[in-house]
């Protein structure tokens, strides 16, 4: 869930997503490993993707409702091979 015109706090990490908007509006910068940067305008029922080790930050456009998106990632499998990183964390070999 995303407050009401909040925006998250830039995150990156080793896995890939794929998020559908249950409810709300508003908008995802995705800057991609290349330096290319991209804004994704959402809205209820839309679905999108980002790739991996891609820099997101998701913005609320509401200023009354709450956004939900969920998300689907690949984050498991990474774990499972060792191989799942965040930026900013220290990784940890197994």
């Amino acid at each position: 869930m995303i407050e009401a015109g909040y925006q998250t706090a830039e995150s990156q990490e080793s896995i890939s997503f794929m998020y559908h908007v249950y409810e709300g509006v508003g908008q995802t910068t995705v800057l991609s490993t290349g330096e290319k940067s991209e804004v994704i305008d959402w809205e209820a029922n839309d679905t999108f993707s980002v790739p991996a080790w891609s820099k997101i930050v998701h913005l609320n456009k509401s200023d009354k409702n709450p956004a939900y998106l969920f998300v689907v990632t690949d984050r498991p499998l990474l774990d499972n091979l060792g191989l799942y990183t965040k930026a900013g964390e220290e990784r940890r070999l197994q």
